[in-house]
């Protein structure tokens, strides 16, 4: 691997075209690192329609050939506009690829996760359901559905993606977690009984 630098998000893309020796156009761009070096560099087409959840781990497969790397660094190259209260474009994929990346043990940290925040998250995220109007509750009740999923009630997770679903059917990252947790996949601390969430003993903020 080679030494690689990184400030500014322009050091990101400077290396990005000096690498592929191009501009990329809607395209994802993955860099596989190992501290501050930089192994393989992945350039792929985005996709235009669904399936992301098999583009995604297709991506992670080739991205764990790279036995040494510890990280990713993704870029995204589109021509798509962000729309005002919506995700940033392709975010959905960026989730699915995290995670399929996660499970192959790539976006993944060896600690856990600091319990009492994260029910303290949940708290505010459900107020701020109480008081968000229906076509604004899709991205809060993904939100709550992502920290059951971590605590590991999938089929809670489901109910609160259905609820974002019904608020906004358009809303891509619900569909594509809903589609990623009832495949069965599972957040890795939850295999760890010394990681995993406990609701009996919440640590110490």
């Amino acid at each position: 691997m080679e030494p690689l630098t990184i400030k500014t998000p322009a050091d990101v893309l400077s290396f990005v075209g000096h690498t592929l020796g191009f501009w990329p156009q809607e395209s994802l761009v993955c860099i596989t690192l190992d501290a501050n070096r930089v192994g393989a560099t992945l350039r792929v087409d985005l996709p235009t329609h669904e399936g992301g959840l098999r583009y995604a781990r297709t991506v992670a497969d080739y991205l764990a050939h790279d036995t040494s790397a510890a990280s990713v660094l993704f870029a995204v190259y589109t021509s798509e506009p962000q729309k005002p209260g919506k995700p940033k474009p392709h975010a959905a994929i960026i989730a699915a690829l995290t995670c399929a990346l996660a499970e192959r043990g790539m976006a993944q940290t060896h600690g856990g996760p600091q319990w009492s925040r994260v029910e303290w998250a949940q708290q505010l995220l459900l107020h701020a359901y109480t008081h968000s109007s229906t076509k604004h509750s899709a991205p809060i009740l993904t939100a709550i559905a992502f920290v059951n999923w971590w605590e590991g009630r999938g089929s809670k997770a489901h109910q609160f993606l259905q609820l974002a679903l019904e608020a906004d059917p358009a809303y891509r990252l619900a569909r594509l977690s809903d589609l990623m947790i009832g495949s069965g996949m599972v957040a890795g601390w939850n295999m760890d009984k010394d990681r995993a969430f406990r609701p009996w003993g919440l640590e110490a903020s």
